[in-house]
């Protein structure tokens, strides 16, 4: 059975509808120029940078990943279509790896 994502979707399946939602079984710590998440369960760590760190204080579950490129748009004048492809990246990846609430 294929891991699920946030909205009950298959990870490999994130949407531009999906609202990915942070877990409460991750810790952050954010410093000047990153931001790191430790999984609670499993005590894998992980790094992400200034744009990721932006992404997961998004992942809120309020909005939306097309929500979250049309403001990374905004707030870094960057094309639609790079953001659009670098969130569901990430967004995918932060599911895969036990970060996001399925």
């Amino acid at each position: 059975m294929a891991r699920r994502g946030p909205g009950g979707r298959p990870v490999e399946d994130v949407a531009v509808d999906t609202a990915p939602k942070r877990s409460s079984r991750v810790l952050a710590e954010r410093t000047e120029e990153e931001t790191i998440l430790l999984a609670l369960d499993g005590g894998h760590y992980f790094s992400l940078n200034e744009v990721g760190t932006r992404v997961w204080e998004l992942c809120d579950g309020t909005h939306d990943v097309a929500d979250i490129v049309t403001l990374l748009c905004d707030e870094y004048d960057a094309p639609r279509s790079t953001v659009e492809a670098d969130v569901v990246d990430l967004v995918r990846a932060l599911a895969r790896d036990h970060l996001l609430d399925a």
